[in-house]
């Protein structure tokens, strides 16, 4: 449980994220292809070293005159209900009761900015493919 799975960014515009990235970085984005009700959608665009998880929700607008702004740090965890226990004996309560499903499948435990002085930080397990 000490690697980054993902840094999660809110942006204004995610097709013109996609297309900036890709231009100075020759980087792909998979799409959520069953992204939540509401008009939210998400992408994730593989560095090297790092996933950005660009999040465009239009019912969460950014502040001010901002394009995007980091929204969340995500932890890789192979077993996501052992470091959630392990997490709440440590002081540290997440805001779901259990993992829930999120983008790409994926099993995610969001915990309190709080908690993590300012930073919002999730928990996620990765989809199992069958």
């Amino acid at each position: 449980m000490t690697e980054i799975h993902h840094i999660g960014i809110r942006v204004g515009d995610l097709d013109a994220a996609i297309r900036v990235l890709g231009l100075a970085f020759a980087v792909e984005a998979s799409h959520d292809l069953s992204p939540p009700a509401g008009g939210r959608r998400i992408a994730h665009v593989e560095f090297s070293n790092c996933r950005l998880e660009l999040i465009h929700d239009p019912h969460a607008p950014l502040p001010g005159d901002q394009q995007a702004v980091i929204d969340h740090i995500a932890i890789g965890s192979p077993d996501i209900y052992r470091d959630m226990s392990e997490l709440s004996r440590r002081g540290f309560a997440s805001l779901d009761d259990a993992p829930r499903e999120a983008a790409f499948g994926n099993l995610v435990a969001a915990y309190d900015d709080a908690d993590f002085s300012g930073i919002k930080l999730h928990l996620v397990a990765e989809k199992v493919e069958e």
